[in-house]
């Protein structure tokens, strides 16, 4: 049943914020398969034009450092936002998880509140956070997927927390958002939402609980977590693209073809686990301050009555104790990777050499 749309009045915007490696594509994936039937519910998932609700807002939140004046928004993401919150009767929707990283600046804060303000909406801002050892670890195997990293696990993480404010905070994220009166930001623990059941719970938050959602299939959209071995053979891959100069974010394909020869491999034992019960230790006592700020500001208690630790049996691959027939397969994939960066494009090949 079809729902009149809420009078401008009553309008809200619900603005999925974050943070990082706490189900954000799980989220997206569902805005993307129910937006119609959220639509019948009053509430629109913006695409931006873009035809999808993953590729349209992955330009708002960048487009944020040159915006100053809601009167007049300069981006084409934020012109299309404003046009259509004056053509719209709807409640709104955007998942960025990356908002949270560009909400803690001041005058971006600012500006989006007040063309949420000129428009009569009322935006309501929502995040899952997790312990910091389990979102390191996150954070970590997300950026060996990439290819980005050289580091073993206890040097990336030392380097992280070796200066205050450490890197991942949530009080360093949310601050400017928790000191801004009148904001309406909800901060839930992904540890208190049963397994399965983030949809549901983040439906309650965007005033559709009542929307039966048991037949969303979250499985595409989570982010696999490598094994040991596959952690370990990025770090070899990282290191011989860190040799040559060459930037993996500049070749996204070479982590398509990484993944696609560990797949082939047949990679797939236990999910890396980084820290030792030591690291685990340092990393709490690093954010323990800043977690304890936030928690009192947002809930009240303390933060480990709401988000306890997380604690698993080490899980690393140690190349150096590897056998000869393991480390010749990580050798192998890693020449396959780097003769893919160090290939010329087809076309060139095409083209005769040069006297």
């Amino acid at each position: 049943m079809q729902d009149t749309p809420p009078p401008a009045s009553t309008r809200r915007a619900y603005l999925h914020i974050g943070a990082p490696k706490a189900g954000s594509k799980t989220i997206q994936g569902f805005l993307g398969v129910y937006r119609d039937a959220l639509l019948k519910r009053g509430v629109e998932v913006c695409d931006f034009g873009h035809g999808d609700v993953v590729t349209g807002p992955l330009a708002l939140t960048g487009a944020l450092s040159i915006e100053r004046d809601p009167e007049r928004p300069q981006s084409a993401p934020w012109r299309w936002l404003d046009r259509r919150l004056k053509e719209t009767d709807s409640h709104i929707c955007v998942s960025r998880e990356q908002f949270c990283n560009h909400l803690n600046d001041a005058d971006q804060l600012a500006f989006m509140l007040g063309l949420f303000e000129r428009r009569g909406v009322r935006p309501k801002l929502i995040a899952y956070v997790r312990d910091h050892v389990g979102y390191l670890n996150a954070a970590y195997t997300q950026q060996a997927k990439k290819l980005r990293l050289t580091e073993e696990f206890d040097v990336w993480a030392a380097r992280l927390v070796a200066s205050p404010p450490p890197r991942y905070s949530y009080w360093r994220m949310f601050r400017h958002i928790l000191e801004t009166e009148g904001v309406d930001f909800v901060v839930r623990p992904l540890n208190e939402v049963a397994e399965g059941r983030l949809v549901e719970a983040f439906c309650g938050e965007i005033a559709c609980g009542d929307l039966d959602v048991s037949g969303f299939d979250g499985a595409p959209y989570r982010n696999e977590t490598p094994g040991s071995r596959a952690i370990a053979a990025s770090l070899v891959v990282g290191r011989a693209l860190a040799e040559r100069g060459i930037d993996p974010d500049e070749h996204p394909h070479l982590a398509r073809v990484f993944k696609e020869g560990v797949r082939a491999r047949g990679w797939t034992e236990k999910a890396f686990f980084g820290p030792d019960e030591e690291t685990a230790g340092r990393l709490e006592a690093a954010y323990a301050k800043a977690d304890e700020r936030l928690a009192r500001s947002v809930w009240g208690v303390g933060w480990r009555e709401r988000v306890p630790p997380t604690r698993r049996p080490r899980n690393v691959f140690d190349i150096g104790a590897a056998s000869a027939a393991e480390r010749a397969e990580i050798d192998d994939l890693a020449r396959e990777v780097v003769d893919r960066a160090t290939r010329k494009p087809f076309w060139k090949r095409l083209l005769p050499a040069r006297a």
